[in-house]
């Protein structure tokens, strides 16, 4: 039991909320509070399944409700329903197991996972509550916006890559940035319906993905060796030239060589990368059905 009441909000990450419960505590370093929570010292990462949000979802349980509202509300790891057997994605989700060693890691992306909070909403939560909170909407990989505020996100390459050196959203102070990209508020506003959408429906990422497989006739025999078949070359030109370009350089790497960004997402969501057939970073997902929202009718 916790020595005090301190509820998570509504919208509350959950890493974040063993942050508000670590300043309570009053220990001058985490690893004494996380010791006494029972919650791994590894990184404080919110895309990734490691042991420290395993833990932390265990506590969830013991101490909020003992079912998966934790993974599915308080978390952005539903995102990764688009990205694994749903199978493996089930396993993480209800029994906190089949952690994910690699997904997250060697791919070859731009944008950075780190902490994320809207300045608005922190002097909302301030009228409101009187302190800020790190919210899941805020906490998504390759989001760039507030689609409640439709300003930029805040953040820090060293300061908020790992939650366990940061504190609430409102000791923080970057500059703020007034310049809006309307194609990465679109975006951005994309992965906030879909991060919705999967925390809904945990079956909801594998069905996307196979109308995703219907609608582009892709084989149903994955086979590597396959991955020279000419309809990936002309689906390949098509989302290179129909993707609008702040999202691709948002995204991806520019290939030095060919000076343009050589990705192909269609091989990799659908099994036919020799290095991981088996499972996908979902930035290649959400860029994937990004491209087909409005055939596949994804999103309002």
């Amino acid at each position: 039991m916790l020595p005090f009441h301190c509820p998570i909000l509504p919208g509350e990450h959950l890493l974040g909320w063993v942050n508000r419960l670590h300043l309570l505590l009053g220990y001058p370093e985490i690893a004494a509070s996380l010791k006494q929570l029972g919650i791994s010292n590894t990184s404080f990462l919110y895309c990734r399944f490691n042991s420290a949000i395993c833990d932390a979802i265990s506590l969830y349980r013991r101490e909020v409700k003992n079912d998966s509202s934790g993974f599915d509300k308080h978390t952005s790891l539903p995102m990764l329903s688009i990205g694994l057997p749903f199978e493996r994605y089930a396993e993480m989700r209800l029994h906190n197991q089949g952690g994910i060693a690699s997904e997250y890691r060697q791919a070859r992306i731009a944008c950075q996972a780190n902490w994320k909070f809207c300045s608005l909403c922190v002097e909302e939560d301030l009228a409101s509550i009187g302190h800020s909170i790190w919210h899941v909407k805020h906490q998504l990989l390759g989001i760039t916006h507030c689609v409640k505020h439709s300003v930029p996100l805040q953040e820090d390459f060293s300061l908020l890559k790992d939650l366990r050196r940061g504190a609430l959203p409102q000791i923080h102070r970057f500059p703020l940035s007034d310049k809006v990209n309307e194609e990465l508020l679109v975006w951005s506003q994309f992965c906030h319906d879909m991060l919705i959408l999967l925390s809904n429906d945990a079956g909801k990422g594998a069905k996307i993905v196979a109308r995703a497989r219907e609608f582009l006739a892709i084989p149903e025999i994955t086979r590597v060796k396959d991955n020279s078949l000419p309809i990936f070359e002309i689906l390949q030109r098509r989302f290179e030239n129909e993707m609008p370009n702040a999202v691709l350089s948002h995204l991806f790497p520019m290939d030095v060589e060919f000076k343009s960004h050589k990705v192909s997402p269609i091989k990799k969501v659908f099994g036919f990368d020799k290095f991981s057939p088996d499972r996908v970073h979902p930035i290649y997902s959400l860029a994937l059905l990004y491209w087909l929202r409005n055939d596949l009718a994804l999103v309002a």
